[in-house]
């Protein structure tokens, strides 16, 4: 697309013609430009890179210089917008696909949480909680990053009156060396039919009274 819509501009900026929407074009690509360094230059705190959404407000005119690339040109251009209509229609489908059973996953993650009996969760899995939104008004839901941070927590919820919770954590996390001031056992375990994005072990963890 960016290619194509290279060719585009390039048209735009030679065709008296199309001089209205010089400015626009121009606005885009000067956005794309700064989407792309920004991407490129920035991450999530969990490393991913920042989605292609950013790109939306780009795509129309995008789309309007690749066509611009194509509308006077020969067989092979056309081929190629061809080839890139259908990589898009592809991609799209496969991206529905991936919401679907990652919804799945996901529903089937929090009718595990909220049979457990434990009223809080626990996670270190950054992304958790936006996935889990059946639960949101159900159980309380607590983030931990850092190791060093699991005794404070731990010292709040039994002050709170909470002697059990529940933890989602990593496969294969030991329960005995997860939490230290808390005795922890399997609870169950998470594992997605099509997709690991949320494979977790649940663990149900008893606070140790303190010392």
């Amino acid at each position: 697309m960016t290619g194509l819509a290279g060719f585009g501009l390039i048209r735009a900026w030679h065709d008296p013609q199309l001089a209205p929407i010089r400015a626009s074009l121009l606005a885009s690509a000067i956005f794309l430009v700064l989407a792309i360094g920004f991407g490129a230059m920035t991450r999530y705190s969990s490393g991913i890179h920042w989605g292609p959404r950013f790109l939306l407000p780009a795509f129309p005119m995008l789309i309007v210089a690749a066509i611009l690339a194509v509308q006077h040109a020969g067989a092979l251009p056309r081929v190629a917008f061809s080839l890139l209509a259908i990589a898009g229609i592809v991609s799209s489908a496969s991206g529905v696909w991936l919401l679907r059973e990652q919804t799945r996953e996901a529903q089937r993650l929090a009718e595990s949480i909220l049979a457990a009996p434990a009223a809080v969760l626990l996670t270190t899995h950054p992304l958790l909680p936006q996935q889990l939104a059946p639960i949101w008004d159900r159980k309380p839901m607590l983030l931990v990053r850092e190791a060093e941070a699991v005794p404070r927590l731990l010292r709040g919820l039994e002050q709170g009156g909470v002697q059990e919770f529940l933890a989602a954590v990593p496969p294969e996390t030991s329960p005995s060396t997860f939490a230290t001031g808390a005795r922890c056992r399997l609870y169950a375990r998470q594992r997605g039919v099509r997709i690991a994005y949320l494979d977790v072990d649940l663990l149900t963890c008893t606070i140790a009274p303190a010392r």
